[in-house]
Parts: C-alpha cells; structure tokens; sequence
C-alpha cells in the first residue's frame, strides 16, 4: 500500500497552478503602469495645476527675483523700510539682505537698466548689506529726461465795439426849412494777427571735449575709451554710454573701473564695423564714424587702432528743463472817430401869454 501523501505528486500536482497565476499579475502591473503614466501625463501636460494668490516663499526662484525687484522699487518711491521688510518677510528669507545684493550684483554684471539697479542698490545698503559694486549708483544722482515742450499759442480775445450813436439837436434859427445831415459809419480798421514768439533751443547736455585716435602697442585689442567729466574735469560715475553699430546696440555706465578713472568706461571693437556714441540718450550722439583701423607699422605687427573720447557734461544734465513762459503780447484795439452830429434847423413857434382873471 503507498503512502497517501507523496511530495513528488503535490509538487507536480500544484505545479500548472502556479503557472496560470503569472500571466494575471503581469497584466495587473502593466496596467497600474499605464494608468500612473496617464495620469501623470494628464496633470502635467494637458491640465497642469496653476496657482493664484500664493505666498512669496512658494514662487520660482525668478519669480522671487522678480518680487524683490517691485520691493525694492517701490521703496525707492515711498522711502517706507517698515513697508519693505514686512513685503521681504514673505519670502522666509534669514539672509535678505545678502539675496538682495546678491540679486544686486547679478543685475551689475548683467548690464541692466540702471534704474533697477539703483533700487536694488538702495534697499540693499538700508538692509546693510553694501558691496563696493554699489557705490558708483548709491552716489549717482537719477538721471532726468531732456525734452523741450512745445508752447501752446494764445487764445485770442474778442472785444465788443459800442454801437454807434448819432445825436440830433435842434437848433432855433430863423430859416424855415429844416435840414439834417448824416453821415454813414466809417468801417472799423481790421485787428493785426500776433506773430507767436520762436522757442529758444536748449543746448545738448552732453558735448565732445576730446576726440583722439591712438595706435595701442601690438597685440592688444582695440577699443573705445571713453571718459565722462564735469566742466570742471573731474570724473562723473553712473553716466549711461549707449555704443550703436549697424544691427546692433549695447548700453553700459562709467565708474567700473575706478582705478583708471570715476567716469571711464571701454568698449571692445570689431574690425570693418563702424560706431556712434551717444551719452544719457541713445538718440543723442556725441561721436560717429568710429572703427579699428590699421596703425603705422610697428614692432611685433601692425595693431589697430583705438579712440579716445573725453565727454563734458554741461549743466542741462543735472538740472530738469524748465517750463518756458510765452508772453502774448496785447491785442491792438482799433480806434474808431465818432460820426459827426447831425444838426436839424426849425422854425421857432411864438408862444402866448394869457392873464389870469
């Protein structure tokens, strides 16, 4: 009699069992794969979640960037450090004031507005976190803008005329026949036009001083120096140079290398192109026609030349335009001559007299 229980029998008895089980759990798994790929392409692709009214501290880092640029122009309006650390408060940040100079920095390397630097430099320094980068623009004065308004003419004025008035006084004579005269109203001399007054042109606030042509030694490359003074020559920081050329344009300010001078600033040239310079305002250009050309021959090559550009600034760079006042001269009043009085002759009645009973 075998044994009721025989391993070899169960194993071969529970071995297609296990075999049928393997196809159902392959298939389960990839459809929870499919379905979490699905979903997660649904979520981020095709209906991805947007946020509204967040706090500071979940934005993206350049959208913080960008809450500390409005911070800091909105102190640099309004003066209010309280205003602007409870708006900084929202970032949860324990080293503001170092993102604010870093931030600071980032824009100085980056050659942006100089607007947004001095804000930034400003909200920096009252956090008390100052860096030598920010001097040139704490100790720059915010440029104004140049413009010369267009006077309105004055509005001319009407006066009414009296009307003309004619007298008849009779006169007692001894003709019979009266007779009287008039004559008609003479035409009023017409009113002459007032000429406007010209509008006297407001000097350039920036002039050439200094246009030079130098050969630097073999080897170096060539450039524009530039360096914006005072009419008393001293050097002026934080001056904004726009360097233009066909297709293209780049914009930077004086006082970043204090070792040559406050108010210098370089810029590299590029053989067979040619350059304007304008100072404050791109559309103000104070040199043209500036490219690298070939020097006399020298030792070790033959180098290109550079330019040297001394720039005064006048007194219209500091100070904003005045209004002008326009004087209308007063309107000439036409004379007019009375008519002559009509005169009239009647015959005098004789007149009675009655005595009283």
């Amino acid at each position: 009699m075998t044994d009721l229980f025989d391993p070899d029998l169960e194993e071969m008895s529970f071995e297609p069992e296990r075999r049928r089980r393997w196809p159902g759990c392959l298939v389960l798994l990839i459809g929870l794969t499919l379905g979490l790929a699905a979903g997660l392409g649904y979520t981020w692709g095709l209906n991805p979640v947007q946020f509204y009214n967040t706090d500071p501290v979940d934005l993206r880092p350049q959208y913080k960037e960008t809450w500390i640029l409005l911070v800091a122009a909105a102190y640099r309006q309004d003066g209010d450090l309280e205003r602007a650390l409870s708006r900084l408060a929202g970032l949860e940040d324990p080293q503001i004031g170092q993102t604010v100079a870093k931030v600071t920095e980032q824009y100085i390397q980056a050659g942006k507005s100089a607007t947004r630097i001095r804000a930034l430099a400003a909200l920096a320094d009252a956090l008390g976190a100052r860096t030598p980068a920010m001097l040139i623009y704490l100790a720059t004065p915010e440029p104004t803008l140049f413009f010369t308004p267009t006077p309105q003419p004055p509005t001319p004025t009407t006066t009414p005329l009296p009307p003309s008035t004619a007298t008849t006084t009779p006169t007692s004579t001894s003709t019979a026949t009266p007779t009287a005269t008039r004559t008609p109203t003479p035409t009023p001399t017409p009113r002459p036009t007032s000429t406007q007054r010209p509008t006297a042109t407001r000097p350039a606030p920036y002039s050439l001083e200094e246009r030079q042509r130098i050969c630097p030694s073999p080897g170096k490359t060539p450039r524009i120096q530039i360096f914006v003074q005072t009419q008393e020559g001293a050097g002026l920081p934080g001056s904004e140079v726009w360097v233009t050329w066909s297709g293209g344009v780049d914009r930077f300010i004086t006082g970043l290398k204090p070792d040559i001078g406050l108010g210098y600033a370089d810029f590299d040239m590029v053989p067979g192109i040619v350059y304007a310079v304008a100072v404050g305002d791109p559309t103000q250009q104070i040199a043209g026609g500036l490219r690298a050309e070939s020097c006399p021959s020298g030792e070790g090559g033959i180098p290109l030349s550079s330019w040297r550009l001394v720039i005064t600034a006048t007194s219209d760079a500091f100070t904003p335009t005045p209004t002008p006042t326009l004087t209308a001269s007063p309107p000439l009043t036409p004379t007019r001559t009375a008519p002559p009085t009509a005169t009239a002759t009647a015959t005098a009645i004789p007149t009675r007299t009655r005595p009283i009973p």
